[in-house]
This record gives C-alpha cells, structure tokens and sequence, in this order.
C-alpha cells in the first residue's frame, strides 16, 4: 500500500511495510524468549516506555484507591511471605 504526504513542501512517498513490521515483531518476540531472566525488569522498563500514557478508567482509579486503603490498614502480604514453591 502507498501513500503520499507532504512534509517542507515535498511530496513525500511512505510505503507501508506491514510483512516486515509482522516480522520484526516476531523477532522480538523470539528475543524476549530468550532473554535472561534477570534483565526481563530492565527489558519491560525499555519497552514499557513505548507504549502510550492514557488515563486510567474509572474502575481503575476505584481499584487504586482500594488499594492504597488496604496498605493503609496493613491488608497486605508481602512477596517475601508469599510460598511462590
């Protein structure tokens, strides 16, 4: 698929690559698989920075509040206390 645009006055041509923007995704994918898992935090913090701010909704603001409530009253367990075995 083609499209024109203009940009500083020149028509600029934009070829929409979706085969290699699929490919380069997949490719990421099979690099995230083999990732060691101690840097996956470092890799979700570097991709994370990608994705689009957005407001949270309004159950999402409410579970937030929820929550902050609850680790006021001390309603919380710890990961440390957690039997993740």
């Amino acid at each position: 698929m083609r499209d024109l645009c203009e940009w500083d006055g020149v028509a600029v041509e934009i070829v929409y690559a979706k085969q290699a923007a699929k490919a380069i995704r997949q490719q990421l994918h099979d690099i995230i698989d083999v990732v060691d898992q101690s840097e996956l935090n470092v890799l979700y913090h570097v991709l994370i920075k990608f994705m689009p701010e957005t407001e949270p909704l309004p159950d999402e603001v409410e579970a937030i509040r929820k929550g902050r409530e609850e680790i006021l009253r001390g309603e919380v367990v710890s990961h440390e206390d957690i039997d993740w075995g």
